[in-house]
């Protein structure tokens, strides 16, 4: 028998020590705990007195030595730093309660009775990791987990349905296996195995699961990269996972997947050692290979002319040539090759083939316009609508005098050339006084019935205030790519179908060339100003995609039951 005189033998000894427990004999385990206990005393140097109070929690978290920096770090995260006591088992919670580890359990109840006694604790901690060896002696490795992702719902059911596609056509006897829900599969029988579909814009990411496949449909346009690690990273638990890209190219390089694209490619150039745990098949063109030769297109389209038609490719090819958006579109979705998202926006010669203004009366007339900096240049774009596809436009534009000296020189011949005209006005001054622009809106209000008047906010505020009192129908245009990505499509259409007509004015022809657009990975496009020069102006293209916006806000009367095309 041990015999304990510290005033808290509990603390020394634990429920193993004969003081705890009169009347039970040290066993083995019993006695070297104390011992260790005693000598641990000993190494504080008379520190080791009973401790007392209350705690909030006790910790019970595993042995590995990775493992004890991140619990230090959640308990104090939680406000529970110095305030919990602590149980330490192979894998935590796991080998405390599952029956693969019984012997261990009663060592876990007394110690966690004994916290209870001493530290009146409210509640227990229990924490373990993804790859516990002692969750895999428990438990296996666990069922399959199958998970499809994309960056939207719809993307990421394409082929979690295919999947189901499989179990309807097997035999009955196999395909009664499985329970196919709406956006999940799992097995009869077995809790832990599924096939799910997971996506970005349903925040249901991947956190907390074990995937043993992954399958990333649309990779490149998967901007989030913490949407493909999460899964990878849950993919340690595993002992053969697989991680599968579907995907074609895209606009932008700054994701997850263009990173392992660029190591593929690595390996299969040689340019690093090799990995037998990658797997590539990339379809593309070559190099030196003319987009426009229709012997090269069945490098990129594996299944040409079988599921993908080569009239189809030819017919998006023709549009290419005329027209530079397309080109990048046809370049990245048809052909695999990766472009940038910016290019040139049309060519000024279809602009410049729809001259022509009539005395007509429109239908319906709205008004866009564009304030800029104090000594910029401001426009104002008014769109006269005839039928769904017959326009006509008009601008002013507005120039304060110290605005034009401080143009560069190359610059100044299309502005003096724009002011003999009278489309460009200069403004009294060093700054812009909007009264003047108010005041020809407000003309313009006199010379046609404006059913809308859109503008960016941007500097706009005295001028809508202005506007709103003197009765006009006002209403903000957002600038964001969300927002005018419709009407700028809108606008391109048009203009490649020579179907707004202007005055030929080339003040309008020069902001045209400036334009470039900008595609994001679902094909909304943004015009905006090409390169870094501030002196080239869009302004008045900008104003006539606000006045388009308007316009297709307030669609023309239809017999067509309500029904409107973009």
């Amino acid at each position: 028998m041990l015999t304990c005189t510290n005033a808290a033998p509990q603390f020394l000894h634990g429920t193993a020590c004969d003081c705890a427990n009169p009347g039970l004999s040290l066993k083995r385990r019993g006695f070297l705990a104390a011992a260790g206990m005693i000598a641990g005393a000993s190494l504080l140097g008379g520190k080791a007195s009973a401790a007392s109070g209350n705690y909030e929690a006790m910790l019970v978290n595993c042995i590995d030595p990775r493992f004890t920096t991140s619990s230090l770090g959640y308990m104090g995260a939680n406000n529970m730093r110095d305030r919990y006591s602590q149980f330490v088992i192979a894998g935590g919670p796991i080998g405390a309660i599952h029956t693969r580890f019984a012997s261990w359990h009663s060592a876990f109840w007394d110690n966690l009775a004994i916290t209870v006694q001493l530290h009146n604790i409210k509640r227990v901690v229990a924490l373990t990791h993804r790859d516990c060896g002692a969750a895999k002696l428990a438990f296996g490795d666990a069922g399959a987990e199958v998970y499809t992702v994309a960056t939207n719902r719809d993307q990421a059911s394409i082929v979690f349905t295919t999947a189901k596609g499989f179990i309807e056509t097997l035999p009955r006897e196999v395909s009664g296996l499985f329970i196919p829900g709406k956006f999940t599969i799992v097995k009869n029988g077995d809790s832990q195995s599924v096939f799910k579909a997971l996506s970005r814009d349903t925040k249901r990411t991947g956190d907390g699961l074990n995937p043993s496949c992954a399958i990333i449909d649309e990779a490149s346009q998967i901007i989030d990269r913490n949407t493909i690690e999460v899964l990878h990273s849950g993919m340690v638990a595993r002992a053969n996972p697989l991680r599968l890209y579907i995907t074609t190219a895209s606009f932008t390089r700054d994701t997850k997947f263009f990173e392992d694209l660029q190591v593929m490619e690595h390996i299969l150039h040689q340019d690093v050692p090799d990995n037998p745990r990658w797997f590539g098949l990339l379809y593309s063109l070559d190099a030196g290979d003319d987009w426009r030769d229709p012997t090269v297109w069945h490098k990129a389209n594996p299944m040409h002319n079988i599921s993908v038609s080569h009239d189809a490719i030819a017919a998006r090819c023709e549009e290419a040539k005329i027209k530079p958006a397309a080109l990048n579109e046809f370049l990245c979705k048809t052909l695999n090759v990766y472009v940038s998202a910016e290019t040139a926006w049309v060519d000024r010669s279809h602009w410049d083939e729809a001259v022509g203004l009539t005395d007509r009366a429109p239908e319906a007339v709205f008004i866009g316009f564009d304030l800029a900096a104090t000594r910029d240049l401001n426009a104002v774009c008014t769109l006269k609508r005839f039928s769904e596809d017959d326009y006509e436009a008009e601008w002013k534009f507005f120039l304060p005098e110290d605005g034009f000296d401080l143009l560069p020189a190359h610059y100044q011949d299309i502005f003096r050339q724009a002011i003999n005209s009278g489309i460009l006005h200069l403004t009294e001054g060093n700054v812009m006084d909007d009264r003047e622009i108010s005041e020809y809106i407000l003309g313009q209000s006199q010379k046609y019935d404006v059913r809308e008047v859109g503008y960016d906010a941007y500097n706009a505020a005295a001028l809508v205030a202005r506007l709103y009192e003197a009765g006009m129908p006002v209403k903000k245009v957002g600038q964001g790519m969300a927002v005018l990505s419709n009407p700028s499509k809108h606008v391109e259409r048009l203009i490649l179908g020579h179907k707004i007509k202007h005055d030929g004015n080339p003040f309008l022809g020069h902001q045209l060339g400036n334009c470039e657009v900008f595609v994001d990975v679902q094909g909304n496009i943004k015009v905006k100003k090409a390169g870094v020069d501030r002196h080239a102006k869009v302004d008045g293209i900008v104003a006539l995609i606000i006045a388009m916006h308007c316009s297709l806000d307030n669609p023309m009367p239809s017999e067509s039951y309500g029904f409107r095309v973009f």
